[in-house]
């Protein structure tokens, strides 16, 4: 999070500065459910209560401003300020009459920023997830650290650069270590056995990098085509901004840290029942008629209504459906993030997405690498359990009940994609990273990693 002399101050302005005012992004229209591209500069024009210009995916483009009961009185200039002090000004704002003149040739459209994500930027080192969420994060902890690198070096502009700097003059990160954040959580040493198997991971995940990029849909520039660029996102919402009902891609976790403003929550659990009635409603909404208000299709007290307030930050779990409304302007950071104990529901809402037909785009990048990935890490650290016994004291050896039961899911899981695979061997290839050679092999070793974990519990 923010230091807290930053958190007094910090706003959209700052979000613009830090990233850039010529960034390029995209704001979804809350009434009209469109996309709208417009630069940092202008977004925190519009916010302030400015008109501007935006772009349409067609590419037209149109003169708008934010509805009128949410904006605000402009904040005045130095000048002006000097200006009123001194006597010649008539204290009524002339800089306000001249926005409200340029806004009345413009259209009133509520715009929502809730994709702007910025890992790889000077912002992430000012922002940082909750110290439980980077403990848990399978991208931290599972994704092959070369291929993440790589993903800094693109989004960083580093690629074939000297003098280890970016283009906004930053020093050059050393991403050869494990980040520590300020809670100082770092990975448990690992044995030579355990850091060969790494050292022939990465080389693998190296050779395959085109072809990993090649898997991901990387609509818009919005991932990273190294991993998956989903851990930090900026949210920036004027006051009655309203997100529909919906699950997060590849049903991850999420966190939520509102600096300004509050969000409210409107959340159902990522049951079977749900999760079809959802689908349904989502293919419903483009016909005559639309879906209707969700909550109407689900059991009774499905749904719980949750207020986040400045300051707080809320852990939404793996999977739920949930819809958001912002009372008042909001500038939130949050992120997405896959964990052990919640692979189960992961699985099932990538299945749901198949079984709905969710767009590519927006879905996970890389959803069945991490997955594969994730089971080889769980492999190392049941060797570690079983080569250290009861006595260990390191606690990322330790695992639980729940996280057993979640892998055993995952294992099988990836053992029903080896057998349908059988048909569309090439959608397999591309689904599988290349270090996973001999797949049917390590899913058999793993099984067995698994029972010998279990028979030791018994006795």
């Amino acid at each position: 999070m923010p230091t807290n002399d930053d958190k007094s101050k910090f706003g959209v302005d700052d979000v613009a500065a830090a990233l850039g005012p010529d960034t390029e992004v995209t704001a979804l229209g809350v009434r009209e459910e469109s996309e709208l591209s417009l630069p940092l500069r202008d977004w925190a024009a519009y916010y302030r209560g400015e008109a501007v210009t935006v772009t349409h995916r067609n590419r037209a483009t149109r003169r708008i401003v934010r509805p009128r009961r949410g904006r605000k009185r402009r904040k005045q200039t130095k000048a002006e300020e000097e200006k009123e002090e001194d006597g010649d000004g008539d204290g009524d704002g002339d800089g306000d009459a001249e926005v409200e003149a340029d806004a009345a040739d413009a259209t009133e459209v509520l715009l929502n920023l809730v994709s702007l994500e910025y890992s790889c930027t000077p912002l992430s080192r000012r922002v940082a997830a909750p110290a439980l969420v980077r403990e848990l994060d399978w991208i931290d902890h599972a994704w092959p650290t070369i291929l993440k690198r790589q993903g800094h070096e693109a989004a960083l502009g580093l690629e074939g650069a000297e003098g280890g700097g970016d283009a906004l003059g930053q020093a050059k990160p050393d991403l050869s270590r494990s980040e520590e954040g300020e809670d100082g959580i770092m990975a448990a040493a690992a044995t030579p056995e355990e850091e060969g198997e790494k050292e022939n991971l990465n080389a693998a995940a190296t050779r395959n990098a085109t072809r990993n990029a090649a898997a991901a849909d990387n609509a818009k520039g919005r991932f990273s085509t190294h991993y998956p660029r989903v851990q930090n996102y900026c949210l920036m919402s004027p006051q009655h901004s309203y997100t529909d009902f919906h699950v997060d891609f590849g049903g991850t976790a999420v966190w939520y840290h509102v600096l300004r403003g509050r969000k409210t929550f409107f959340m159902a659990p990522p049951t079977d029942a749900n999760l079809r009635a959802l689908g349904a409603w989502s293919n419903a909404l483009g016909l005559e008629g639309g879906g209707g208000f969700l909550p109407h299709s689900l059991p009774p007290r499905s749904v719980v209504k949750f207020d986040v307030r400045e300051g707080e930050t809320l852990l939404l779990p793996s999977g739920w459906l949930h819809a958001v409304y912002t009372p008042v302007d909001s500038l939130v950071f949050g992120g997405n993030f896959f964990f052990d104990a919640a692979a189960d529901v992961q699985l099932r809402v990538g299945d749901w997405e198949e079984a709905f037909d969710v767009p590519r785009r927006l879905r996970c990048p890389f959803f069945p690498h991490i997955h594969w990935y994730a089971a080889m890490r769980f492999a190392q650290r049941l060797r570690r359990r079983l080569r250290n016994g009861a006595a260990s004291s390191d606690d990322a050896c330790e695992v639980g009940a729940a996280e057993l039961k979640n892998m055993k899911a995952l294992h099988a899981r990836l053992e029903r994609s080896l057998v349908e695979a059988r048909g569309d061997k090439l959608g397999f290839v591309a689904a599988t990273p290349e270090c996973v050679s001999q797949p049917r092999v390590f899913l058999r070793q793993l099984g067995l990693l698994m029972a010998a974990l279990e028979a030791r519990a018994r006795r």
